[in-house]
Parts: structure tokens; sequence; C-alpha cells
């Protein structure tokens, strides 16, 4: 089932995220937690996204050094845990500096992941997001 909405959560002393509770039934097994390019979070039910940096690095010759850099990218900045008894995933303090998370977060479901943000950063996103809206629709179905 996919992820949706905002919400708004806070870390607690401990550096621990509670996952909205409507969300947790689809991360009950493991989760992995990413560093994503542009400054936020993903959090994945952990087999998708073992999937889906497969599926990235497909085809592509090990050896390389670009699959090794990617290979890096979707390893390295990456850590599987479950979430405890309380529905928390604690963010290391490395994950939540990449994020410029202090406090406030902004969960914001995605489809196949929840991505975690600042309260702040988000709201400054989300304002340049909706003003290129319209033409990110508009592009829906055109291969350009």
């Amino acid at each position: 089932m996919p992820l949706y909405g905002i919400n708004d959560h806070s870390l607690d002393a401990k550096n621990r995220l509670t996952v909205p509770a409507k969300s947790r039934a689809d991360l009950t097994n493991a989760v992995t937690l990413t560093m994503a390019i542009g400054g936020y979070l993903e959090l994945w039910p952990a087999a998708e996204y073992e999937a889906i940096a497969r599926q990235a690095l497909q085809g592509m010759n090990p050896m390389t050094p670009k699959a090794k850099q990617l290979k890096r990218h979707f390893y390295g900045n990456a850590v599987t845990m479950e979430l405890d008894g309380a529905g928390r995933v604690m963010l290391p303090q490395a994950f939540a500096d990449h994020a410029q998370i202090k406090k406030d977060v902004k969960v914001i479901g995605a489809g196949d992941y929840l991505e975690l943000w600042d309260g702040d950063v988000y709201e400054q996103q989300n304002a340049d997001l909706m003003g290129t809206a319209g033409e990110l629709l508009e592009s829906l179905g055109d291969p350009s």
C-alpha cells in the first residue's frame, strides 16, 4: 500500500523518530534508512530498498569506477534496522546532520518510502516544488 501524507514529528533526546502509526504496517519488518541526494533522508521497507538498489545496478560491470561509486552510495549511505516496540527508528547523528535535522521532522509519504526532512528545509523545498508543479505535471507522459 502506498505511503501518503505529511506528518509533523520531533526527535526525542536519543535521536529517535516515531514513525506515523498509519505507515507502520508497511514498515513492520526491517527498514533501511538512507541519506538521499538533496539533503533529506529516506526510510524504506528493507526488502524494497534492496530490490531497488539491485535493479539500479543490474547490468553494470561491477568492476567499473561508476558501479563502485553507485554501490558506495546505495550501501554506504544506508543503515538497516528494525522499528522498536514503540514504532521508532533511531537516526544516527551523521544521518541527522546530512538532513540538517535537529528536532522537528517532516515525515512525507512518497509512495514506496517515507522522506524525512528538517521542518524548515522542507517548507522551502515544498514552496519551490509548488512553484514548478504545473510544469512537472505537464511533462507526465512526455519522454523529454
